[in-house]
C-alpha cells in the first residue's frame, strides 16, 4: 500500500485554494495500481492522516494482519517496482 497526497486548486466560498487530497493506493495481482481510499483534507498534517486512517480502520487492520512486518517507505515514487508502474 502506498499513502500519499496530491495538491489541487478547489474553490470554496468563492476564492481558490489549495486543497490536499489525501490518497491510499494498493497493487493488484496483475500489477496494476487501484485506490482503496481517498479523502480531501485542508493540510497533510498529524491530524488529517490520522483522520484517514480511523476513517479506513477495515483497511488499516487488514494490512495490519496480512502484512506482518511490512516495510514502510516516505517516498513511494522510489519503492514501486517498475512492474506496477503500468496504468
Amino acid at each position: 500500500m502506498f499513502v500519499d497526497a496530491i495538491y489541487t486548486k478547489v474553490r470554496e466560498a468563492g476564492a481558490v485554494r489549495s486543497k490536499g487530497l489525501l490518497v491510499a493506493l494498493g497493487v493488484n495481482g496483475d500489477g496494476y495500481r487501484e485506490i482503496l481510499g481517498f479523502m480531501a483534507a485542508d493540510t497533510e498534517s498529524e491530524g488529517s492522516w490520522g483522520d484517514f486512517f480511523s476513517s479506513h480502520k477495515g483497511l488499516v487492520r487488514a494490512i495490519g494482519k496480512h502484512f506482518q512486518g511490512a516495510a514502510c517507505s516516505m517516498c513511494a515514487r522510489k519503492s514501486i517496482s517498475p512492474r506496477s508502474r503500468r496504468t
